[in-house]
């Protein structure tokens, strides 16, 4: 398999880690529960969807005005997605990481400089960087993504989003 240049294994070893106990499941109270809040978002949209065509298309550029402007209050960066060896990467050119919540990937080889993946990392509850969010891997990437998954040592995946190419 190879990237950019780069020659990386076929097979990666898989590293040393403690055993966890199981995840534990949504108790049926806990489940009904997201049920419901799930109901309620789908309805929100749904009816802003049904009202004025354009009233959904303005709360995304609302938000996309308002993270425009605490990136420049907060001195906020995104190069590492703006280099041009990583804008291929990028399955949406508009949604980058930023440089100080971005993750970073091992280097496999020493010739290789690709650390670079489209994931931020996500506080939890406790303020740690608990969650990885990501674009969906494209086909030059999918090396990368489980690179990550692996690194991390990531138990749970969730897509969110649908891929339809």
């Amino acid at each position: 398999v190879h990237g950019e240049g780069c020659q990386l294994p076929l097979s990666i070893s898989e590293p040393s880690a403690p055993t966890l106990p199981p995840i534990p499941l949504l108790k049926s109270r806990g489940m009904s529960r997201c049920k419901e809040y799930l109901k309620g978002f789908l309805a929100q949209v749904e009816a802003k969807a049904g009202q004025e065509k354009g009233q959904l298309a303005e709360e995304f550029q609302e938000i996309k005005a308002r993270t425009l402007a605490f990136r420049q209050q907060q001195a906020i960066s995104n190069e590492a997605g703006c280099n041009k060896e990583n804008i291929k990467k990028n399955r949406y050119k508009d949604i980058l990481p930023y440089d100080q919540t971005r993750v970073v990937v091992n280097l496999l080889a020493e010739e290789c400089q690709a650390d670079y993946i489209n994931a931020s990392f996500i506080q939890g509850v406790d303020n740690k960087r608990c969650y990885i969010a990501t674009q969906g891997p494209l086909a030059h990437t999918v090396l990368d993504f489980w690179r990550m998954i692996w690194q991390y040592k990531v138990k749970v995946c969730c897509s969110t989003g649908l891929q339809r190419q």
